[in-house]
């Protein structure tokens, strides 16, 4: 089990049975994204799976970011603390993390997965997964940049006038 950022760790399935260790952690959430691993529920503790089959070749996780984002960011705004994990906590749990530290902290992508990687140096995610995660993140971006296009009348002096004026700045 390691604590990636406050409120947000990540390991494996076995690790998701130690009560000693989940409570040192404050872990009132869990995040279970391996198929494989059939628990469903846990007593005292908020628990959500969201099956994202190991490595197969028709596979694609991203599909299931959605639900794990709106898991985590719940479980953060009642300020809980979300236990993330796979199989072995090395591929999966990993880039959900990842999605997560890029998409709603603001980190870099490189710089999360080295964060990642310097937080739990054992971790290994699936090079596909990795780009599934990339290119999930990229369309997000896109998606967010398109609802921020800004419509201007070119007809209409005062907004000719202020788009002259903030020719420089960035939207």
């Amino acid at each position: 089990m390691s604590l990636i950022l406050p409120g947000l760790i990540v390991g494996g399935f076995h690790e998701s049975f130690d009560r000693d260790l989940l409570t040192t952690h404050n872990v009132t959430h869990i995040l279970n994204v391996a198929t494989e691993c059939n628990v469903t529920e846990r007593v005292g503790l908020i628990y959500a799976k969201v099956d994202m089959p190991d490595d197969c070749p028709s596979t694609d996780i991203s599909v299931a970011f959605s639900k794990c984002m709106d898991f985590i960011i719940a479980a953060h705004q009642k300020k809980s603390c979300v236990f993330v994990h796979c199989l072995e906590g090395v591929s999966r749990s990993v880039c959900v993390t990842l999605c997560y530290m890029v998409q709603h902290v603001g980190w870099k992508f490189e710089h999360a997965l080295m964060h990642i990687r310097s937080r739990r140096p054992h971790v290994d995610p699936f090079p596909k997964y990795i780009a599934q995660t990339r290119n999930y993140l990229v369309q997000k971006r896109e998606e967010s940049n398109r609802s921020l296009i800004i419509t201007i009348d070119h007809d209409n002096p005062v907004e000719q006038n202020a788009l002259s004026q903030d020719a420089t700045k960035t939207i």
